[in-house]
């Protein structure tokens, strides 16, 4: 009997804890899932640093004595910078004229002469033959004395003797050799041949007034 009631008693328990088993089991699942739930609904966490306060940062702390001190000797140990020199202005100059031989020259052997044309008939004081028809004239006796290379001595001795001119007036020219003299000229008047003047003007004219002329050689 006592063994009966002890094995009723035991199945009874058996059955009980049968029983008890899938339920807690259950309960342990349906509390797992809910949360996982939670988890995948809610946003993950985000860290968030705290904010700063300003009284925390320290910015408006005043400097050490110590470094305020360290900043003033290095500035008065600092050497200056020495300021960079100026470029000195640099100066081109100009090169001297060239000398040359003509430079030593008469201004009446340089360049175009201007003067007055005259005609005359008669021998030259450089000698040779020549006649109306040729085509010759003379220079003023100021330069025929002063040409370079006349030594004041025999007329026909003179280099400006038979040297080449061209003379121009009013659109026209002729060239004519040097042959005489002409006392009454000033320096660049020219005094020509009839047939020379003809060549510039009629012998009407007279006397032609702003005549230039040239030196051939």
């Amino acid at each position: 009997m006592f063994v009966s009631k002890s094995l009723l008693v035991l199945v009874l328990a058996v059955c009980a804890l049968a029983g008890n088993i899938p339920h807690e089991r259950s309960d342990v699942l349906r509390h797992r899932a809910l949360a996982v739930r939670g988890n995948a609904s809610a946003p993950n966490d985000l860290a968030v640093n705290p904010l700063r306060k300003r009284a925390l940062t320290k910015r408006c702390t005043a400097p050490s004595s110590d470094l305020l001190n360290s900043a003033t000797t290095s500035s008065a140990n600092a050497v200056p910078a020495s300021p960079t020199p100026e470029p000195a202005p640099t100066t081109t100059k100009a090169p001297p004229p060239a000398t040359t031989s003509a430079s030593n020259e008469p201004s009446f052997m340089q360049g175009t002469q201007t003067g007055q044309g005259t005609y005359f008939t008669g021998p030259g004081a450089c000698g040779g033959v020549s006649d109306d028809s040729t085509y010759v004239a003379a220079v003023s006796h100021s330069l025929f004395d002063a040409y370079p290379g006349y030594n004041d001595g025999d007329p026909a001795s003179n280099p400006v003797c038979f040297k080449k001119v061209e003379a121009h007036y009013q659109g026209k020219s002729v060239t004519v050799s040097i042959i005489d003299r002409c006392t009454n000229c000033s320096v660049t008047d020219l005094d020509f041949s009839p047939a020379a003047f003809l060549q510039l003007a009629d012998l009407s004219v007279g006397r032609l007034f702003g005549m230039t002329w040239d030196w051939l050689d």
